[in-house]
């Protein structure tokens, strides 16, 4: 699994629990540490995008 910046899509299924997406995040942590993603995507995530 190679680093990856995470976008707004993504995050948002993440936050309804899609299993395959949360599944994902699980193993990326596990290598990786913590998630990563831009600016932009915090803001539109915030601001409810």
């Amino acid at each position: 699994m190679k680093p990856s910046l995470v976008d707004t899509d993504i995050l948002s299924l993440f936050f309804k629990n899609h299993p395959h997406v949360t599944a994902w995040f699980d193993r990326y942590l596990v290598e990786y540490g913590t998630i990563n993603f831009s600016l932009v995507t915090y803001y539109e995530i915030i601001s409810g995008l």
